[in-house]
């Protein structure tokens, strides 16, 4: 596996960090949710990884190894040399629903190569021990679940 990593200010801009990857697959992003809303940063990142699926969520502060950044964009693109990527996206419209919300992605998400499921949710809309509890269900504990619920900066 190789990684890149990129920051991202109004100041600055684009900021290259550690890293060099040729063709990632994916490319994780946390940022401040005024930075997200530029449309200039948003699509110089879907210009420097056109192939790659760009997934993440908003925060209340950024970290880029031991730095701690504000109203940014930090990423970390991934270059995988033997697994796929699969994205997947759900609505909930309400947090009683995140349980069944769950089952349905890991439903849907079943393949026997399966190793891990990376997960982001709204962190106001989405009960998210109940989201786990419904992937579990379908898994059944064997396949690893990591992620966290968004923050949108000092308003969560």
């Amino acid at each position: 596996m190789k990684t890149q990593q990129r920051v991202w200010s109004e100041k600055t801009g684009w900021k290259m960090g550690a890293g060099t990857v040729v063709a990632p697959q994916m490319v994780l992003f946390f940022a401040a949710p005024s930075a997200i809303s530029r449309d200039s940063a948003t699509t110089q990142l879907s210009q420097f990884y056109p192939t790659a699926a760009i997934v993440g969520c908003t925060t209340g502060g950024e970290i880029l190894g031991p730095d701690l950044y504000e109203d940014s964009i930090v990423t970390t693109a991934i270059e995988f040399e033997h697994s796929q990527v699969q994205i997947l996206s759900e609505t909930v419209g309400e947090p009683s629903q995140s349980f069944e919300c769950g089952a349905r992605l890991a439903t849907a998400l079943q393949r026997e190569d399966l190793r891990a499921i990376l997960l982001f949710c709204d962190g106001l809309c989405v009960n998210g021990a109940a989201l786990a509890s419904g992937i579990n269900s379908v898994c059944q504990g064997k396949i690893p679940v990591i992620g966290g619920l968004a923050g949108d900066g000092a308003r969560f």
